[in-house]
């Protein structure tokens, strides 16, 4: 199709100037029309080809013929465009190709030979017509394209020394990553981090201060950041799994100062849950614990905050957050089956960093370690091992005493 184009575009390129003159010096031609005889004339310098000499050539062309002639000009100035973009198409074409050859490579050949009869036969159509597979992405690794279709010792030894520098720079790469982030800590990597200053693997401190952590983020939200926890709705559930032997918990550490309200369907089951937990949990087993927590805790009976969340097991946690000039809170089931500290604490870091409220970096190990909290501290040396001498520890109350 191109060259039958480029056949009717070539003799047309010239048309217009070859009908004047050739070999002209002066590609603008002076016009003049005569009125009188009604035609015009047309004065261009040309060179003698043999003498070079310089002649004033005068052609007469009537009105029809000029109009001809222009409107030649007009397409031989096209089909000299359109030539030109079709040299510069096939420039890109031709990066175009380079490029998908080079992502797409074809890099198993369709036809081998058959190793039995010596016939050409369809690659891999056979165990005869067995030919290595390599996938795209070996083009990309010339010496483990060779290396997988001639495993000779000569392309095995390269691709092992290919293999050595590609580990030696992944392993680079790592050390890059530590770096960058012992030098600028969570600037550099705005994450939850533990275990990342050379703590002990086996001890759970560095767990334990991230723990601290997040309890004084919620802590600190405590007047914006509120709980309704559902119960009663599966009773089978709650007695069998110790969700019961939990409400002690929600007095306790950061749950202790946060606004919470016990949730039930019915004043029915109000009655049973009180009957339960006094005469079974505290007459009977003698948690204090539980029964003070029950006592002490805000209860309400609500049916229609059951339809509202859509409750279907009990306990469910729902978390709400409003902030000063906020018009409208942010509520989310953050638990169900749960109601622990540890799930409690958990999830409401999940809700909060999933609606933006903290940012994950607040985690960060050296954040954690730098909290100079006495709970954090006191809990953290509870944790330790027995035999072993909280020497860090001592040191990190001793600046915090000093602070005070």
């Amino acid at each position: 199709m191109s060259k039958y184009l480029l056949t009717i575009v070539i003799p047309f390129l010239f048309l217009g100037h070859t009908t004047l003159s050739a070999a002209k010096i002066n590609p603008e031609i002076k016009k003049t029309f005569d009125g009188e005889k009604g035609w015009w004339w047309y004065e261009e310098e040309v060179k003698d080809p043999k003498t070079d000499e310089i002649n004033i050539v005068t052609y007469k062309v009537s009105p029809a013929d000029k109009l001809r002639i222009e409107r030649q000009e007009k397409t031989n100035k096209l089909l000299q465009m359109i030539v030109i973009e079709q040299k510069e198409n096939k420039e890109l074409n031709k990066k175009v190709l380079k490029r998908l050859n080079y992502a797409f490579p074809n890099t198993t050949p369709i036809y081998t030979k058959n190793s039995k009869t010596g016939e050409k036969c369809l690659t891999n159509s056979s165990a005869e017509c067995f030919v290595m597979p390599v996938i795209a992405e070996g083009q990309h690794v010339p010496v483990l394209k060779d290396f997988l279709r001639n495993p000779s010792p000569k392309n095995s030894k390269k691709w092992l020394q290919f293999q050595a520098k590609y580990f030696n720079h992944v392993n680079k790469v790592s050390h890059g990553l530590r770096f960058a982030f012992l030098k600028d800590g969570s600037d550099a990597y705005p994450i939850m981090t533990d275990y990342v200053y050379g703590d002990n693997l086996f001890n759970a401190t560095s767990e334990n201060m991230r723990v601290g952590r997040e309890e004084k983020i919620i802590k600190n939200l405590k007047n914006e950041l509120a709980y309704l926890i559902f119960l009663g709705e599966s009773k089978v559930y709650e007695r069998t799994t110790g969700v019961y032997e939990n409400l002690f918990t929600t007095n306790k550490r950061f749950l202790k100062d946060m606004n919470k309200i016990f949730v039930l369907p019915s004043e029915k089951v109000r009655r049973q849950m009180d009957q339960y937990i006094v005469k079974e949990l505290y007459e009977k087993q003698g948690k204090k614990g539980i029964y003070t927590a029950w006592k002490e805790a805000k209860i309400v009976v609500r049916p229609d905050l059951y339809n509202k969340y859509n409750i279907r097991i009990t306990p469910t946690v729902v978390a709400f957050y409003k902030k000063e000039k906020m018009e409208k809170g942010l509520t989310q089931i953050i638990s169900i089956g749960g109601m622990d500290l540890n799930s409690m604490r958990i999830r409401t870091i999940d809700f909060l960093e999933y609606n933006g409220i903290v940012e994950s970096k607040e985690r960060a190990a050296d954040k954690n370690w730098n909290q100079l909290d006495d709970d954090a501290i006191n809990k953290s040396l509870q944790e330790i091992p027995k035999g072993k001498t909280p020497t860090d520890f001592d040191k990190i109350k001793k600046i915090n005493d000093e602070d005070n």
